[in-house]
């Protein structure tokens, strides 16, 4: 995140003051939030939200591979739904690769982690809410959020990339600094730097 905020605003400070900056922040809107109870969350998960919503229109219609991104995001969604129970239950029994070994483990015991705290948060934040609004709530809102921004935010990289407008595999492959490359992803977007 230091290394983000550095390059496109162009702070000459240094990484370490930068992360204190954004620790001091961060304690500022966790503090306001606990300050405020239940307002202060609805008002920062509003804020959340637009934020998500604008980053997100921003990059499919000012950042110039909308047509991509719609029709790769669209094939991809088809593709996913048609193949959805042979990925689901791939285990590679000959071990071609570790992959679906390595990946289901890293995924589940990330989101182990977010099982034990989310219902506790989901169900709080759903007072007066029923059971079945609020399943289908954080499925439709949680699920279809995640799946827009893969779409929209993966395939505009992916745009860039196969267009030949940038080349962020060779910049990655020469430098291997990933946040250099997310750095590099910002500044294709028109407004930016």
């Amino acid at each position: 995140m230091a290394t983000i905020i550095s390059e496109l605003f162009h702070v000459a400070v240094s990484r370490t003051v930068i992360n204190i900056i954004i620790l001091l922040i961060t304690c500022a809107v966790y503090t306001y939030s606990l300050l405020h109870g239940f307002k202060g969350i609805s008002k920062l998960a509003n804020i959340c939200i637009y934020m998500f919503f604008g980053l997100i229109a921003f990059v499919l219609l000012f950042g110039g591979e909308t047509r991509y991104i719609i029709e790769t995001g669209f094939s991809s969604l088809g593709r996913m739904i048609q193949n959805f129970v042979d990925l689901s239950t791939f285990t590679d029994p000959l071990r071609t690769s570790n992959f679906p070994q390595n990946w289901t483990i890293y995924y589940w015991a990330y989101w182990m982690v977010w099982c034990v705290a989310a219902p506790f948060f989901i169900g709080s934040i759903s007072r007066g809410r029923t059971v079945r609004q609020t399943i289908l709530g954080g499925y439709i809102f949680g699920v279809g959020s995640t799946l827009t921004s893969f779409i929209v935010l993966g395939n505009y990289s992916m745009g860039m990339q196969v267009t030949g407008k940038a080349d962020f595999i060779a910049q990655y492959l020469e430098s291997g600094d990933l946040y250099g490359m997310i750095v590099s992803i910002i500044k294709t977007m028109p407004g930016v730097c």
